[in-house]
């Protein structure tokens, strides 16, 4: 059997809350699983879709310019950020 980790259970619980349209309790999963690994890009990718859907236009902001400075962001996790209707305020505004 191979080891989950706690960051994994959260982001299975946010995607499954987001699945069925609880982005409010999606995200508080996702926090946990950004708290358990600060460093995941996935977390944050999962962050940014969640924010976007409560249409959260500031926090979004701050999660993309984290996103977009991730070391390992790729082109496909970059993408995803773009489709956002802050990402230009989050590039241009530097906000």
């Amino acid at each position: 059997m191979a080891n989950i980790t706690l960051e994994a259970l959260h982001d299975l619980a946010a995607r499954a809350l987001l699945g069925l349209d609880q982005a409010t309790k999606a995200l508080k999963e996702v926090d946990a699983a950004v708290a358990a690994d600060a460093g995941s890009l996935h977390a944050l990718t999962v962050k940014v879709e969640i924010l976007l859907r409560l249409g959260r236009e500031a926090e979004l902001a701050a999660a993309l310019r984290v996103l977009m400075a991730h070391p390992k962001a790729g082109v496909d996790d970059l993408e995803a950020a773009r489709r956002s209707p802050v990402y230009k305020m989050a590039v241009d505004w530097k906000v």
